[in-house]
């Protein structure tokens, strides 16, 4: 059995994933690991960049695009390892980071999941973790949502090692008796909210999530859905929101989230609109539009349900 695991899902992203993978067999001192990819049916010769350049790595190929949720979960039924590592194709490891959050693991028999410190690709710190508040603030996670975690007054020393409820989904590690525990990602979650879905069902056990910042991962947030349409990628923000909402805290607050959520629309639209004759970047609107069409798709197709 290896001791660690790791699972990187891919769409259309060839030369970012080789990029990726010539990192991770950089930095993989000392650890025995495999390396599973699961190809979301790309169309730009990832595939055969793979079986060319690196036979050796377990590789799944669906037949269309399966969502992040479903293909990370095809990866884990197929791991072996202890230690379950959901890596993004767009980042680059750097400094032994696995290493250092298996040696922390093994150290910390609390915890179940750990995050490392992410860097955007200019080397400045990338927010990657948050807390979550009780039920009765829940209202406040809609900043963290809309904004990114570590967004929603949630700040950070990146530093230390710290406890925290959420780490991001871009690398982050998990115990395999963990996933056994709590199960795996949640698959009504197609591309947002699914690694805040499964940390927050962790939070309801007895483990504990981690933030170590010695290990430097960079991210460059060229995934699948930071390349969508803005209005298919709002319109997916916002429904993975509602679903997070409704599983976690309720009609109550699914319903007061639904509401902030219009009303954010509306003002929103008001005030870019009386912008917009001052405004040099015309396009910032047309892009705000777009952003508030996706909201407002994702609220009438709930009201439906």
């Amino acid at each position: 059995m290896p001791e660690l695991s790791i699972i990187i899902v891919n769409y259309n992203l060839k030369d970012m994933l080789d990029k990726c993978i010539e990192s991770v067999y950089a930095h993989l001192e000392g650890l025995d690991a495999e390396i599973i990819v699961v190809d979301n049916a790309s169309e730009d010769k990832s595939v055969q960049m793979i079986k060319s350049k690196y036979p050796d790595i377990s590789l799944i190929i669906n037949e269309h695009n399966a969502g992040f949720a479903q293909a990370n979960n095809q990866g884990l039924a197929t791991a072996s390892g202890k230690y379950i590592l959901f890596l993004n194709n767009d980042t680059v490891v750097l400094d032994n980071a696995f290493s250092k959050m298996v040696e922390f693991l093994e150290k910390n028999p609390e915890a179940g999941i750990v995050g490392c410190k992410l860097l955007n690709p200019d080397k400045t710190i990338q927010p990657s973790c948050a807390n979550y508040p009780s039920s009765h603030q829940a209202i406040a996670v809609l900043s963290m949502f809309t904004k990114g975690a570590g967004a929603a007054g949630f700040k950070f020393s990146y530093d230390r090692t710290e406890k925290v409820d959420v780490v991001s989904g871009a690398c982050f590690m998990v115990r395999r008796e963990v996933l056994e525990e709590v199960g795996a990602f949640d698959e009504k979650f197609y591309f947002y909210g699914e690694e805040s879905d499964l940390c927050l069902r962790v939070k309801k056990t007895h483990w504990q999530t981690y933030f170590v910042p010695s290990g430097n991962i960079i991210h460059y947030r060229q995934s699948t859905f930071n390349r969508l349409p803005t209005q298919q990628m709002s319109e997916i923000k916002t429904k993975g929101s509602f679903l997070f909402y409704k599983k976690h805290y309720g009609g109550v607050y699914l319903a007061i989230y639904g509401i902030w959520t219009f009303c954010h629309i509306i003002l929103g639209t008001l005030f870019w609109s009386a912008a917009y004759p001052f405004m040099k970047d015309k396009k910032r609107l047309q892009q705000k539009s777009q952003y508030y069409k996706g909201m407002l798709n994702a609220i009438f197709k709930l009201k439906k349900r």
